[in-house]
């Protein structure tokens, strides 16, 4: 989920976005950005949409984020992740 907000640079990611591209349902997206907004991971922003009373509501990932990302990362290459397609990586017991 991270890394759907941090991949959508410039004005941030809707839920709609994070939701569809994370697999989520609406019940289960608002859990974690919750958890992602109380834990600093992810700031929240809202903005009027043109001249209409309704406002947008995006979500960017913070610094804390961003290095919570990049140790992930470390982890996944130091455990040989990055060099396994996850799409092909096969699961043993």
């Amino acid at each position: 989920m991270l890394r759907t907000v941090n991949d959508s640079q410039g004005e941030g990611a809707t839920k709609t976005l994070i939701m569809y591209k994370s697999f989520l349902s609406y019940k289960q997206l608002n859990e974690y950005l919750s958890f992602l907004v109380k834990s600093g991971l992810v700031d929240e922003f809202s903005k009027h949409i043109g001249n209409s009373i309704g406002t947008k509501t995006t979500y960017k990932i913070t610094a804390r984020g961003l290095r919570l990302l990049q140790i992930l990362q470390e982890m996944e290459n130091l455990v040989g992740l990055d060099s396994i397609p996850y799409s092909k990586k096969k699961i043993t017991k």
